[in-house]
């Protein structure tokens, strides 16, 4: 039994990278539910079900929409994460506080 996910995935990627689309694959579905400490990564699961899709793999062609649509929403959420970021500023300097540091001590207001 594999113990080292790190070397699993770089066997697999080897093996997708040499056309094999069984790895292809399961890169596919890898990347599309995430493994243990890694998190999903929808445009890498597409690019991996695309190859494979292109070879014939028909459950990597079912697979395929579902990529699509996460890396849309991750797109999305990404987007909303940066525009939200641009602001925060705004909100930390208008939050009343009631402590301030000064001349290396905390003050009330």
């Amino acid at each position: 039994m594999l113990r080292d996910s790190y070397q699993g995935i770089q066997w697999l990627r080897r093996a997708g990278d040499n056309g094999l689309d069984a790895a292809q694959l399961a890169l596919g579905q890898l990347y599309l539910g995430g493994h243990e400490e890694m998190g999903a990564d929808p445009a890498e699961a597409e690019a991996w079900l695309s190859r494979a899709a292109a070879q014939g793999s028909t459950e990597a062609q079912q697979l395929l929409p579902e990529a699509q649509a996460a890396r849309q929403v991750a797109h999305e959420n990404y987007r909303i994460r940066e525009a939200e970021r641009k602001y925060w500023g705004h909100w930390y300097l208008s939050a009343p506080y009631y402590w301030y540091w000064h001349d290396r001590s905390w003050y009330q207001r």
